[in-house]
């Protein structure tokens, strides 16, 4: 009896490390149908929209973009793809900003292979994963920064319950 494995349809990674890209698509590459990759934000940007991609996975710093851009557009243009924020950048402003720009997910690049495909088949089994550097970089700000929470929670329409909920999954609780 063969084990088969779940294929998925698309995915997109924008980085300008061409080596990253590589090592993205042997790592996960093979679980799906079509692999898209493009080496700034606009032209991620650009192939997201073509394409519609299951999961994008963006980098915080590219050439011509901040990530943060990047992902807010694909958000507001694509709102059915899973985004997955990532970066050697692990400062609390940067994470907040992805976290603000709507993505799924972040993983700091220095985590290991394990830690970046549990993130992944998180997203693509619909749930959202916020490696533990990050995790605490939100919490830190949606529990002791009230006024800079509004903002945070204006700009991506949370409801109080849902601000809540996302201090207890912070708090590693159920």
């Amino acid at each position: 009896m063969s084990l088969e494995i779940q294929k998925f349809d698309s995915l997109l990674v924008i980085d300008d490390h061409n080596m990253v890209v590589n090592g993205i698509r042997l790592l996960i590459g093979d679980q799906f149908n079509h692999f898209y990759f493009a080496n700034d934000g606009t032209t991620g940007i650009a192939l997201a929209l073509k394409h519609t991609p299951q999961l994008v996975i963006v980098d915080y710093v590219l050439p011509d973009r901040s990530g943060d851009e990047v992902a807010r557009e694909i958000r507001y243009r694509c709102p059915h793809t899973r985004i997955l924020g990532y970066s050697f950048n692990v400062n609390s402003s940067a994470i907040l900003k992805m976290f603000s720009a709507g993505i799924n997910g972040y993983v700091v690049k220095s985590e290991d292979d394990v830690e970046f495909t549990k993130a992944v088949n998180y997203l693509l089994e619909g749930k959202d994963y916020f490696c533990k550097e990050a995790r605490n970089h939100i919490i830190n700000r949606v529990s002791f920064d009230e006024d800079q929470t509004r903002v945070i929670v204006s700009n991506t329409e949370f409801s109080a319950k849902e601000i809540e909920i996302i201090r207890l999954i912070c708090q590693q609780k159920n």
